[in-house]
């Protein structure tokens, strides 16, 4: 095992540990909470609140679409059961000031240092793009590729990016071809995109030993487990039988196939990086495709590097409001239906 292999694998253990030693789903379903402050978040879509217990703990509350709960819920249980460094979580209701009562997902708050990853690739750690090949595999079986700059933050000494937000788990599912550039929406990639590009381009080297080892654990998780969570998914959605059956397969088939489908896409990276080197002549669809990745590539980058930060973070502010209003809305709409008629 290489010494980066090694680095890497006493970061996740030790990141494992210390999420797993916070507070349970289970306990924080009782906790007596009290708001300590309205989160004020630079991204993100939906209204949250800083949270107390008697002990002085701070939990994350954030309320969401039952949806998106359940994705989160969901992504939880199916990275504790592989022991992939996870945060827990629970869905529940609580007291938002200015807003009243909401459901959404609540978290133990966790510590982190300031900072992100940068949007160049290049500069990543060592071990940053290490981590980042290695969760590619979970995100891509969960179908969860809202996986833009914010949703990481830095945590230990070593700088290890831990995803936070896995709250669009299932929301994807009709997406199964994988290559460089997939994304959920035109104007939200993946960060680990540019991780790729730079690979192709020759500016980074990476290995994809870490990334082969996550598909294996993938392929031994156990399958009637998985098909238990999946089915709390669907029933927290109140899905009907024939919708709750077409995702249940949806999500068995994208394990089922996941490794092929990866080593096709490495295969298809490392083609690329060697046809770039100029390894080969091209042919006349090869330079068609390479001026077609050229557009994708200008965009992606626009995207990343400068409208997440200048177009997004504003709409994302906006959207907060509005789902704010809509949560208040709800609430005295929920309040107004439970008094008793006189």
């Amino acid at each position: 095992m290489s010494d980066l292999a090694a680095d890497v694998d006493r970061c996740e253990r030790g990141l494992a540990m210390q999420l797993e030693r916070m507070a349970t789903p289970a306990e924080m379903l009782d906790l007596d909470l009290q708001p300590a402050e309205v989160e004020g978040p630079s991204a993100g879509t939906r209204p949250a609140v800083m949270l107390l217990d008697g002990r002085r703990r701070r939990f994350f509350f954030k309320a969401a679409e039952p949806i998106l709960v359940a994705g989160e819920v969901f992504a939880y249980g199916v990275r504790r059961l592989a022991r992939r460094p996870t945060i827990p979580v629970v869905a529940r209701s609580c007291e938002v000031p200015g807003i009243g009562e909401a459901l959404g997902m609540m978290q133990p708050f966790v510590e982190h240092l300031p900072g992100r990853l940068d949007a160049d690739a290049a500069v990543w750690s060592d071990l940053q793009r290490e981590a980042m090949m290695r969760e590619h595999p979970w995100e891509w079986l969960l179908a969860n590729f809202d996986t833009h700059v914010d949703q990481y933050v830095f945590m230990g000494e070593q700088h290890y990016p831990l995803n936070v937000d896995w709250d669009h788990a299932l929301m994807d599912l009709d997406i199964v071809t994988l290559d460089r550039f997939t994304k959920r929406l035109p104007a939200i990639a993946p960060l680990r995109n540019m991780l790729y590009d730079a690979y192709v381009h020759g500016r980074v080297r990476v290995h994809f030993g870490g990334m082969r080892r996550e598909m294996r654990r993938i392929a031994r998780l156990d399958r009637a487990t998985l098909i238990e969570l999946v089915d709390a998914y669907t029933g927290f959605l109140g899905m009907a039988p024939e919708q709750a059956a077409r995702v249940r397969q949806q999500f068995l088939e994208r394990r089922r196939h996941l490794t092929r489908v990866f080593e096709h896409f490495i295969a298809a990276l490392r083609a690329e990086r060697y046809s770039r080197r100029g390894g080969r002549a091209l042919s006349a669809p090869e330079h068609a495709a390479r001026a077609i990745h050229a557009v994708q590539d200008g965009w992606q980058r626009l995207v990343v590097g400068t409208l997440h930060d200048r177009v997004l973070g504003p709409i994302f502010r906006a959207y907060r409001g509005v789902l704010a209003r809509r949560v208040r809305r709800d609430g005295a709409a929920r309040r107004a239906a439970a008094r008793p008629v006189e």
